[in-house]
């Protein structure tokens, strides 16, 4: 089995992204799961372009994606993506969308099909702090 995990660049003033830090960390291979790891660019539009490019280049059996939600204090393993952009600040490029959709022809969400809850019991079994989250929007 494949899968891409990715993290994105420090943004907002940071100097790091714990996103990209928890991926990067990872093994690249992990029994018989090979590990394919991408930096993506904290931009709107390029980053979905980079993950694009990295689904391509790997071709991967499963895609996870993690990301960086200020002022959480711990991990959620969410359930559905909204499809919505509102930044609250700008990107790395200085863009701030707001109120526009990710995907102007998609749906109104996007839904996983990873077992959520069940990832975040077993990360609580193992003292990591993490929980279930219904629905997020891309944007801070």
């Amino acid at each position: 089995m494949k899968i891409l995990l990715t993290g994105f660049t420090p943004f907002g003033g940071d100097s790091v992204n714990p996103s990209w830090e928890a991926v990067r960390r990872l093994p690249d291979q992990l029994e018989d799961i090979s590990i394919y790891k991408e930096n993506i660019v904290t931009a709107f539009g390029a980053a979905a372009e980079a993950v694009e490019k990295a689904i391509g280049k790997y071709n991967p059996d499963a895609v996870i994606c993690t990301g960086l939600s200020n002022g959480r204090s711990l991990i959620g393993v969410e359930k559905a993506a909204i499809n919505y952009r509102y930044a609250s600040i700008p990107d790395n490029l200085g863009a701030a969308p707001r109120e526009t959709p990710v995907c102007p022809d998609g749906p109104a969400a996007y839904f996983a099909t990873i077992p959520v809850e069940k990832i975040a019991e077993a990360m609580r079994a193992e003292g990591i702090p993490a929980v279930r989250v219904t629905a997020a929007h891309a944007g801070r």
